[in-house]
């Protein structure tokens, strides 16, 4: 009876020296962030605009690889400067009939950046929107292209020309979706 029961501890310590618990593998994630501004938020009809974004991965994130950020010039508002794209940080080419950016990877606590001019073509309040809407990878905290606008992947940004207001005038004023409030 002692040899077998022996012979299980040892069978038993056997297998427990050898099946060890493993973890699982860690998923490799990112958390990309946008920000959008504009040189001149109140210029006048002609005048060349220029918009700057930025799109950044946080800090200990794994690099982001097929990143793609689309920038949503208003049609009504503005004209983009043909050639006017110019990559200032990171890397990546600017198709402007789509209004995308292939921006390509961002190390972790980097960032790439790029600016491109627009004349002024009406009077009004434009809005102008920039969203990561694609990555290889995970973002921790958003989801690509999804026009969410409390998510970091997404941002906005506006200028105004004043409307001329004469008696007898009526304008119909909207307010872009997302948005619950003026100021």
């Amino acid at each position: 009876m002692a040899f077998v029961c022996l012979g299980l501890v040892a069978l038993l310590g056997l297998v427990g020296s050898t099946a060890k618990a493993q973890s699982p593998p860690a998923i490799a994630v990112i958390d990309l962030s946008v920000h959008t501004k504009v040189s001149v938020p109140n210029p006048a009809i002609g005048d060349i605009i220029t918009y700057t974004v930025v799109v950044a991965n946080a800090p200990n994130m794994a690099t982001a690889t097929g990143v793609v950020v689309k920038d949503g010039l208003p049609a009504d508002g503005v004209a983009y400067v043909p050639g006017s794209a110019l990559v200032v940080r990171g890397s990546g080419t600017y198709v402007s009939t789509t209004g995308t950016w292939n921006v390509g990877q961002i190390a972790a606590n980097d960032s790439s950046v790029i600016t491109f001019r627009a004349k002024v073509l009406e009077r009004g309040v434009w809005f102008n929107s920039a969203e990561v809407v694609f990555a290889n990878l995970p973002d921790v905290d958003s989801s690509p292209n999804n026009q969410n606008l409390v998510e970091d992947d997404y941002d906005v940004v506006c200028f105004s020309v004043p409307i001329l207001w004469y008696p007898g005038d009526e304008f119909t004023i909207s307010i872009p979706t997302g948005f619950d409030r003026t100021e």
